[in-house]
């Protein structure tokens, strides 16, 4: 069979990437080796951990159902496990099936099975071999694995494998207190485990601003959950999880069930790249602004080139390497790159940090915005710290940068995301209405700040 793109993988860059090819009147074909479309992001990443997020955030409202004249015993509350377990199931489903339907609706072939290149036309399927005039490599990436010394415990599990979990842990200890460690502390945290954390380094989430890192930090230590920060991991014995401090010191945390959460690593093996000549550096494709490779008519988007492992830039990515194979010149930008932690509350960043604008030398004044003085937060999160922090150029006066620690800091920073590739100076932010009484004209206040800094 001949195509004019065939797409290896189905997540958020395959998927996304052949229905914009679809669009374009490409014959297209997605090539998938699980079970269900949709990838990691889908089935075992972004939609189901957001759906569990949002049982702890009720679990959170009962806890604090007092403080706005609500009498509940607390101690009254039970959680079904199996039924949160099953209405993430649910959802996951219904999303899947929306792939499926997508897939049918823009007539795109779905090829179940391994891929492997035989030259750069034409692809092994279980099915037959297919051609295809351009490719694209969207593989995703998988959970890595430390060098530990008994990690082939059973109680050692990875971010895919918790979710399959059919009991609570009482006890679990996370090695690794990345994005995807942190949410799953604040989740089984919320359910009443026993949660402790380990990380080498000697922060939490560090690629976010350490101010707003210390302040969910402090906020997670108070909810009961334990860090052992600047430790390593030496080994695992069953449940037993040994380490050593920064002063050398050896310690040991007793666990139900052990979670693996120190990234991700790119999908390439068994894809035959060698055969064909792709440049990998660090186990992912090299790709230029095009979404190229090295090689004519291959491309690659998503978690393979090891470019900001994030969904939304995946389906970005995607696009953009649609749009160069259907004939349309499409450049992908990378500084405006939205990240967002899901945890309670949350945290959303987009744009250069203060770290990162001092090492470009780049000259910024920088706002800032204390939510306790603002009249919504203010009443409906008592007790509550929330802060909003900007990067405004000192030349220009152009948004650089965006870090926020709120409630639905992630629906927040969308205002920041546009206003950063859009170019928006604070001259604009000026001129902006937002409603009031709302969250979001705090962002508008933090920039706007920076005219008189």
């Amino acid at each position: 069979m001949q195509y004019d793109l065939v797409i290896i993988g189905s997540g958020p860059a395959g998927y996304v990437g052949a229905v914009r090819a679809a669009k374009y009147g490409l014959k297209t074909a997605i090539i998938e080796k699980e079970t269900t479309l949709g990838g990691t992001c889908l089935n075992w990443g972004c939609i189901p951990t957001k759906t569990l997020l949002k049982t702890a955030k009720v679990i959170h409202t009962i806890h604090e159902a007092a403080d706005y004249g609500v009498n509940i015993k607390a101690s009254d509350i039970t959680v079904d496990f199996s039924k949160v377990m099953g209405r993430k199931d649910k959802v996951v489903a219904r999303i899947v099936k929306g792939v499926d339907f997508l897939m049918k609706n823009n007539k795109i072939d779905v090829i179940r099975g391994e891929a492997s290149f035989v030259d750069k036309q034409t692809i092994k399927t279980p099915q037959g071999n297919i051609t295809a005039k351009n490719v694209i490599i969207a593989t995703g990436s998988s959970p890595a694995r430390p060098p530990i010394p008994g990690l082939d415990s059973p109680k050692a599990i990875t971010s895919r494998q918790i979710l399959s979990l059919t009991e609570r842990p009482q006890r679990l200890v996370i090695i690794g207190a990345g994005v995807i460690g942190m949410e799953f502390a604040s989740f089984f945290s919320a359910l009443g485990t026993q949660v402790t954390v380990i990380e080498m380094l000697d922060e939490v989430l560090p690629m976010v601003d350490p101010e707003i890192a210390g302040l969910l930090k402090r906020k997670l230590s108070k909810e009961g959950i334990t860090f052992n920060l600047s430790s390593k991991v030496t080994k695992v014995s069953d449940g037993t999880v040994f380490f050593t401090d920064a002063k050398g010191q050896e310690h040991s945390v007793e666990a139900d069930k052990i979670l693996l959460s120190i990234g991700v690593v790119p999908n390439t093996a068994g894809l035959n790249l060698e055969k064909i000549g792709v440049k990998i550096e660090r186990r992912a494709i090299v790709t230029n602004e095009r979404m190229q490779t090295n090689v004519p008519g291959i491309y690659a988007a998503g978690d393979v080139n090891g470019v900001w492992m994030l969904a939304h830039k995946a389906s970005r990515e995607a696009e953009v390497a649609v749009d160069n194979i259907a004939g349309t010149p499409t450049v992908m930008q990378y500084r405006a790159v939205p990240s967002c932690i899901y945890t309670s509350p949350e945290i959303a960043t987009v744009g250069l940090s203060e770290k990162d604008a001092k090492a470009q030398g780049i000259a910024y004044k920088l706002g800032k915005y204390d939510l306790v003085a603002n009249g919504r937060f203010l009443g409906e999160n008592d007790g509550e710290r929330g802060v909003i922090k900007v990067l405004v150029g000192k030349q220009h006066g152009e948004l650089l940068g965006a870090h926020i620690f709120a409630p639905y800091a992630s629906e927040l920073l969308t205002v920041a995301t546009q206003g950063i590739e859009s170019e928006l100076l604070i001259e604009d932010f000026d001129a902006t209405m937002f409603p009031h009484p709302t969250i979001c004209e705090a962002v508008r206040e933090a920039i706007v700040s920076t005219h008189e800094s």
